[in-house]
């Protein structure tokens, strides 16, 4: 799991957003949990494939001789319940972290 903070600007005033990307070892696939967004938002697209292709290139950097390469692994939006409004991210990455 890879607790994210995303810095962005929101009505000009810089805030921080917090997701959740998971590695899912079992399914074979990246999963990325946003309590606000899904994968059409452009700041969330950016996000993920950098940290996700930062993940990748360590994976293979240090683990070169793995039986579970993850190159490509692709990269799902887990759909839940978006919450009625936009300030307890945290909480809510916090709690799929938890589970």
């Amino acid at each position: 799991m890879f607790p994210t903070l995303q810095m962005m600007k929101v009505n000009r005033e810089e805030i921080g957003h917090y997701f959740l990307i998971v590695l899912n070892l079992c399914e074979n696939r990246f999963e990325v949990l946003d309590s606000t967004r899904t994968f059409q938002d452009e700041t969330l697209k950016t996000c993920y494939i950098t940290i996700v292709a930062g993940i990748k290139s360590l994976w293979a950097t240090h683990y070169p001789k793995t039986n579970k390469p993850i190159e490509g692994f692709d990269l799902v939006d887990i759909g839940m319940t978006k919450p009625s409004n936009n300030h307890d991210c945290g909480f809510h990455m916090l709690m799929h972290a938890d589970v």
